[in-house]
């Protein structure tokens, strides 16, 4: 792509010589300057027609975002409403639920790929299914943690619409008409507008639901929103200063200052308040949706304005491009002579930006910086593309550090902090290229009659200290992992049979001799078995996991609370016997 840029750079950097003849001719040829002027003429009136028809078209697009993000609010509704008001609630939501289907067969029908289309409805259907599971147990019952993964599951669902649909179907308008790039850009920010303002109410429906104190987590995210929304709201100052004062589109604007800006986030603030360390909150979440979905509306109201207010202008654009029609033949003359300035204009005004933006975007896609640009432009729609590819690559280098931050999720054990299985496979097999390393697995004994005797909490303090200890106890350079439900690997790399077994002994001793209190008065220990795998075995990974596996079960069968180690390919043997056995 890169070279097919370049060719198009170099194509606007001069004006052909026989370029500069026709223009000449044309001059003398008055005729034929005339028949030019009304083509052009005509053309515009047929470009604004087309222009107010992708306006129809964009409205269908944002406004089946529209439902699918506003089908959050009764869906939050259901899934926090009482046995009483099930029915009702669940009767508002189907309806939500229909007016979305029906917006998204709307779009089907201005020629978007059903693949795309599909994909929504299938993310659709998944938090669809997880709003009905919640909201069928009893209202006690519903945890913060169970309605939030609804609710995120249906924020991907928007999150699909926006990538698959209103990106790609804004991407093939501006490939056909470069200068709705400012429509589509606009109209998808005020669509953000919505999602994000919906997103901050939905992060406390949770928590409102089970009255519990807002998590951590929720308030970081609602604050992140808050940030976007005004980042948004004045990216979008330009489209609401143009407007003139006392305008409809001018007073929307102002509703969102004064409604949702003002008066919504003092609600959010409200509550937050209220429940961010008791879950105290003012409203259940049921009338805490009712009020903050009004709220909202203006934001609605201001992207339909604007909008109705665009297609209003390209309608008067087509009514004066009629009559310019048939003045533009007495001005063909003048027209002619101001064309090479024009053209120079266009070049260098809006050509030579866009260009610069194509080359900025491809950087973007190609995982490079792009150049520095002037945040201030005298084109509005230039600096709008400027300034969008700008939140881009912010958006982009998020992402970037989001999926580092998941793949290392993926990897860690939540409960104890530890490599998962998939995380210490990883990096056994990342060890195995710089060297062999000893393995050591280790069991807690009937851990299984400390869940059943103490409850599950007390089964997680447990496992929770015994990494701790194993942290402690092991070097730096050891891998650790939980690999099972109360099973823990070591990986040492380097070190010998000898130097594992006293570790694995090490390990041994300080869980048998730590106490994990109950009460203030009462204590429990556990103890583990453990079986080693030397380094100095030559087979694979997998053979050494099933030789570490068959000295833990020999530490199991001789009474527990012991190491057994195989040493070379023999059978697995207690540490006493290891100089005979070597």
């Amino acid at each position: 792509m890169k070279p097919a840029l370049q060719g198009v750079q170099r194509r606007h950097r001069g004006i052909n010589p026989s370029i500069l003849a026709l223009a000449a001719l044309a001059v003398v040829c008055t005729l034929l300057l005339a028949v030019s002027a009304i083509s052009n003429s005509f053309s515009r009136v047929q470009a604004a027609r087309g222009t107010a028809q992708w306006i129809e078209k964009f409205a269908i697009v944002f406004d089946a975002a529209t439902w699918i993000s506003a089908e959050r609010g009764p869906a939050n509704s259901y899934m926090a409403a009482s046995a009483q008001q099930a029915v009702s609630a669940r009767q508002a939501w189907q309806s939500a639920k229909a007016q979305t289907d029906a917006a998204l067969a709307a779009v089907e029908t201005l020629g978007v790929p059903a693949r795309a289309i599909e994909d929504v409805r299938h993310q659709l259907m998944a938090g669809r299914v997880l709003v009905e599971l919640n909201a069928m147990k009893p209202l006690e019952r519903r945890t913060p943690g169970e309605v939030q993964q609804a609710i995120e599951t249906m924020f991907k669902a928007w999150d699909r619409y926006r990538s698959g649909v209103m990106t790609r179907w804004g991407a093939a308008a501006i490939e056909q008409e470069r200068l709705l790039a400012d429509v589509v850009m606009k109209g998808a920010a005020f669509s953000d507008l919505r999602e994000y303002a919906g997103r901050i109410g939905s992060y406390l429906i949770g928590p409102m639901t089970a009255r519990v104190a807002i998590p951590e987590k929720n308030l970081l995210a609602i604050t992140s929103l808050r940030n976007q929304i005004e980042q948004t709201w004045q990216l979008l100052a330009p489209a609401r200063l143009v407007e003139r004062v006392g305008s409809e589109f001018h007073d929307k604007a102002l509703d969102v200052q004064r409604i949702y800006l003002t008066s919504g986030l003092q609600l959010i603030d409200e509550e937050i308040e209220n429940g961010r360390t008791k879950g105290q909150f003012k409203r259940d979440a049921a009338t805490f949706t009712q009020e903050y979905v009004q709220l909202m509306q203006p934001l609605t109201d201001l992207r339909n304005g604007y909008l109705e207010s665009l297609k209003r202008t390209h309608e008067n654009q087509t009514r004066s491009s009629t009559i310019d029609l048939f003045v533009d033949g007495a001005l063909a003359i003048v027209l002619l002579a101001l064309v090479p300035l024009f053209l120079a204009i266009i070049r260098i005004r809006i050509l030579r930006p866009l260009l610069r933006g194509v080359a900025d975007v491809i950087a973007l896609a190609e995982g490079r910086k792009p150049g520095t640009r002037p945040k201030d432009h005298p084109i509005a729609e230039i600096a709008s593309l400027f300034a969008a590819i700008r939140i881009l690559e912010g958006r982009l280098t998020e992402r970037a550090r989001l999926t580092r931050e998941f793949e290392k999720l993926s990897q860690t054990d939540s409960l104890t902090g530890l490599l998962n299985r998939r995380g210490f496979e990883r990096e056994a097999h990342a060890l195995a290229e710089h060297g062999p390393a000893a393995l050591i697995i280790g069991d807690i004994d009937h851990f299984k009659e400390v869940n059943d005797r103490h409850g599950h909490p007390v089964g997680d303090r447990v496992l929770a200290g015994v990494a701790s200890i194993l942290r402690q106890t092991t070097g730096a350079s050891c891998r650790i992992g939980r690999i099972g439900g109360e099973e823990f690997a070591v990986l040492c790399p380097g070190v010998n049979v000898e130097e594992a077994t006293r570790l694995a002994e090490d390990i041994r001793r300080s869980v048998a001799n730590h106490s994990f209190p109950l009460t203030e008065t009462t204590s429990l220990t556990v103890s583990l078995s453990l079986g080693v795998a030397p380094s100095t075995y030559a087979g694979s990974w997998t053979e050494q996991v099933r030789q570490a596996d068959a000295a833990l079960y020999c530490a199991k069968s001789d009474g527990r609370n012991c190491v057994r180690v195989v040493v070379a390919g023999n059978a697995p043997t207690s540490p006493r016997d290891i100089s005979t056995a070597a």
